[in-house]
């Protein structure tokens, strides 16, 4: 049965001075900063000049002089990348090493004139580009070059095809490892041509799949973006071992078209960096207690990030030119946060909210994954299979109703209806929702005990890695102009 209704929430984010306000499920960021990355300030001002050190009044010549260097490295930069990503797009063949390898020059320049930011963010683009050339080598050696760039083991690949029906890919999960899914459109086609679902289960055991994604990359600057390619990533981490099926689903003109695929395993201490600095940890539904606790205690390496007084677990992160993050907070509440906010260190002291902000569990059983999430959207497929006719019937008395009589009659009949619905769902599936709340409170209560305890500790430094890669894209992205988006 559809029913509509306006839901809003207001809190005030702890130690980012922003109000969140949540609108039929949509955060809202009010106050603070605004989202768009700007850069004030005269064409081509940075943030660093060259070596980064002051200079006195007898050495403004050679201040000046490091400066140009600075932009004219910036510029050249940000012209390269235009070029690689631009064959990223329009040429399936290899990229050129020629490009490649001055993409390598310019990062190896800005690290040895004390640039971190920027050295860094090509590091990260570089890897980038050494997975996309992976895709685009032998077939045969995909896979293991893949592999290699992130540091694990080819566990699983091939292809698969047929278009507009799921497709599945399968392998097996062990305990304390994680898998990270490769995907890429055997060719680029049109911008239909494309993966337009993907889906990790494994059956009993969902609660045990970690899963994650990592957006793709798209062009930059103002405008519309779009992707660079038609590559895709998601992955699990396993904290039990267990069966998993992948299922994809693509669209594509003509009928020679497939969805390549390649599964990296990688011990969970070893999870590939690259991956963990934009990783998007996922839920297996709204309902899973069991998968929200273990996210928490026994978190995808990176994944929890610390604020001033709190963690967080950004689920929404996007790509280094994107300031602003979406995250968790340990009582399932939301909050907008800038890069430069998190940390990977923990604040001396935590303040936690004093109870859990419960989303729900799913209502259709297309959406639930966990064992009490099946539960509940059970019982409301069962509770509408029951109404859904009685409605259907009321509404079509009441538009065929001839007469104040006849429609007054109709109107009361789908009043009674709704009371009844109300009622029966009240006993039942509301009911078992709110046995899972009590569920989601003793999480929370471990959570913040764990924490209180022995916080987690990343695996490396991700805080720092996130801001520094969003300022080398800001310092490239936006040399030469006044306003910018990177």
């Amino acid at each position: 049965m559809k029913r509509f209704g306006f839901v809003a929430a207001m809190s005030l984010v702890a130690g980012c001075g922003l109000f969140q306000v949540r609108v039929n499920g949509e955060v809202k960021t009010v106050g603070g900063s605004s989202e768009s990355t700007g850069k004030g300030g005269e064409s081509g001002d940075s943030k660093s000049d060259g070596g980064g050190s002051a200079k006195s009044g007898g050495d403004k010549k050679a201040s000046a002089s490091d400066k140009e260097r600075a932009e004219t490295l910036r510029r050249e930069t940000k012209e390269l990348r235009k070029e690689i990503d631009k064959l990223v797009m329009d040429d399936p063949g290899p990229l050129p090493a020629d490009k490649l390898a001055q993409l390598d020059k310019q990062k190896k320049a800005f690290a040895d004139a004390g640039m971190e930011a920027e050295a860094h963010y090509l590091a990260h683009l570089q890897t980038y580009y050494t997975l996309e050339n992976a895709w685009r080598g032998e077939a045969a050696k995909s896979a293991d070059a893949l592999a290699s760039a992130l540091g694990g083991k080819a566990h699983a690949n091939g292809e698969v095809t047929g278009k507009d029906k799921p497709q599945t890919i399968k392998f097996k999960a062990e305990e304390g490892r994680c898998y990270t899914v490769l995907l890429r459109m055997k060719n680029a086609g049109g911008d239909e041509d494309k993966m337009t679902s993907f889906d990790l289960d494994a059956g009993k055991d969902n609660s045990t799949l970690q899963r994650f994604s990592m957006r793709q990359r798209t062009t930059r600057g103002s405008g519309l973006h779009r992707s660079l390619s038609k590559s895709y990533t998601y992955g699990a981490c396993a904290t039990k071992t267990t069966e998993v099926t992948a299922t994809a689903q693509i669209k594509y003109a003509g009928s020679s078209n497939a969805l390549r695929y390649a599964v990296i395993e990688t011990a969970k201490d070893k999870f590939p960096e690259y991956i963990a600095l934009e990783v998007q940890p996922q839920l297996a539904d709204s309902c899973d207690s069991d998968n929200w606790l273990a996210m928490w205690t026994n978190p995808i390496p990176g994944a929890v990030l610390y604020g001033a007084e709190a963690p967080y677990i950004p689920y929404d992160v996007g790509q280094a030119e994107e300031m602003w993050n979406t995250a968790w907070s340990a009582g399932y509440g939301e909050v907008r946060v800038k890069r430069e906010d998190l940390s990977s260190a923990p604040p001396k002291q935590f303040k936690f909210n004093n109870k859990v902000s419960f989303k729900g569990c799913p209502k259709k059983l297309d959406n639930a994954k966990s064992a009490d999430g099946i539960k509940v959207a059970t019982c409301y497929d069962r509770l509408n299979k029951k109404f859904d006719p009685q409605f259907d019937a009321a509404e079509k008395a009441r538009n065929n109703a001839v007469g104040i009589l006849a429609e007054i009659n109709a109107d009361r009949r789908l009043t009674q209806l709704n009371n009844q619905y109300k009622d029966e769902e009240q006993r039942t599936c509301k009911k078992m929702e709110q046995d899972v709340g009590k569920k989601f409170d003793a999480a929370y209560n471990k959570i913040v005990d764990f924490y209180t305890a022995t916080p987690v500790k990343s695996t490396f430094d991700r805080g720092k890695e996130l801001k520094l890669t969003h300022d080398g894209a800001v310092e490239i992205g936006c040399i030469g102009m006044s306003q910018c988006s990177p």
